[in-house]
């Protein structure tokens, strides 16, 4: 207010903002009247700024992944093209149930497969169910909880899937560190996910809330080795070219400059 020649530009990453009301954001809105520019991780969010902020002026800039820390401190379990990594904190709304319903239901540990669990654990009732469930189905063999962890390069090398079931997302960084470590990507289709994922080409996507359709999804990339392989490489050729850092920066400065 005092100084009116600062520009502001507000970045908006929170997904779940498009599902609520311009009430409940009252102030972010009262304080929109002051910003320059807004921007914004996925279209939900762009039409959601459109309609209810005061700054109209809107525009989309996509994240990009780089992975800076190359270290190799953190091994994976399980046999070598037969490991699952779910690179998300464990807590709401990433989801992690369904996944876990789904390699039981499917019984994939019968067919060695095993499912690795990257993120802040924050010891909490979320973290308990998950582990209940864990225990309760004799799966600590299979599933497998590694925390916060830093060397993400290193973990996604061990991979073959990389698997995202999230109820409500943004622009997920961590479906692009699927693609530059050249993992065959499942994904949960909420927010900006359908965008990045040409579902049957470059990867496949589901309903987080329909158990079914999860369950066939992951059947079928784990099930089809080279089916994987094709939606892997399309996958990995399509962030490199459209989310790379070189890229996002360009569009980014250039907003800036206007």
């Amino acid at each position: 207010m005092i100084l009116p020649k600062i520009k502001i530009i507000w970045h908006d990453h929170y997904g779940m903002r498009s599902k609520e009301s311009r009430k409940k954001n009252q102030v972010l809105v009262f304080c929109s009247f002051f910003f320059s520019s807004i921007l914004v991780v996925n279209l939900q969010l762009k039409e959601w700024s459109q309609k209810n902020m005061l700054c109209k002026k809107v525009v989309f800039i996509p994240n990009f992944a780089l992975i800076k820390d190359k270290s190799q401190q953190t091994t994976l379990r399980g046999t070598e093209n037969k490991r699952i990594v779910f690179l998300a904190n464990l807590k709401d709304p990433k989801n992690h149930i369904a996944i876990l319903k789904a390699f039981h239901d499917l019984k994939l540990k019968k067919i060695d497969w095993t499912l690795h669990l990257v993120g802040r654990d924050y010891e909490d009732d979320y973290s308990k169910a998950l582990k209940d469930f864990i225990k309760s189905n004799s799966l600590e063999n299979h599933i497998h909880l590694y925390g916060n962890r830093s060397d993400i390069q290193y973990i996604l090398s061990q991979a073959s899937i990389g698997i995202l079931a999230s109820t409500d997302e943004g622009f997920p960084v961590t479906l692009l560190e699927y693609g530059l470590a050249g993992l065959a990507v499942i994904s949960t289709n909420v927010g900006y996910c359908s965008e990045i994922i040409d579902d049957e080409v470059s990867g496949l996507l589901f309903d987080p809330l329909n158990e079914s359709e999860v369950e066939k999804k992951l059947i079928k990339i784990i099930e089809n080795e080279s089916f994987r392989s094709k939606v892997a490489e399309n996958y990995g050729k399509n962030v490199r070219e459209n989310y790379s850092q070189e890229a996002v920066l360009e569009k980014l400065v250039e907003v800036y400059r206007k």
